[in-house]
Parts: structure tokens; sequence; C-alpha cells
């Protein structure tokens, strides 16, 4: 038997972090959503990640799940 770490046993139950309505130890940093205003919270990464698109392209702004979920239910139809 191969000895193994113990992140190769876990690493299915490793959840990527995403944004959340509330704040978090991780999500503490404020994203309005631009289509309907509200407030999500995500990673430093994330958060920088949104502000370099958006240095680039103003078009890349940051959309909620939920408002996506509608544009592509809409799309769909």
């Amino acid at each position: 038997m191969i000895p193994r770490l113990r992140e190769e046993y876990d690493a299915d139950l490793i959840k990527p972090n995403e944004p959340t309505e509330y704040k978090t130890e991780l999500n503490r940093y404020e994203l309005p959503c631009s289509v309907c205003g509200k407030s999500i919270y995500v990673d430093k990464q994330t958060l920088e990640g949104y502000e370099k698109a958006l240095e680039q392209d103003l078009d890349n702004q940051f959309i909620c799940l939920e408002c996506e979920q509608e544009y592509e239910d809409s799309a769909s139809e």
C-alpha cells in the first residue's frame, strides 16, 4: 500500500469559495451586483479580479448568481 497525504483523501471535500450574501471570514469584501444592486461578499482575490476587469473594460460588471440565472432563463426561451 502506498502512503497518501491527508489532502489526497480530502480533495473531493474541498469546495471552491463562492460569493455569499453575508460577510464571512473569507468573504469580507462587498461587491454590488450591477443589475439588481444587491451586495454580495467575495474574497480578496475575486474582488481584485473584478477590479482589474473593470479597469480594462467597463462592460465587465459583476452580476450576482440570481441575476445571471434569470438572464440565462430568459435567453433560452
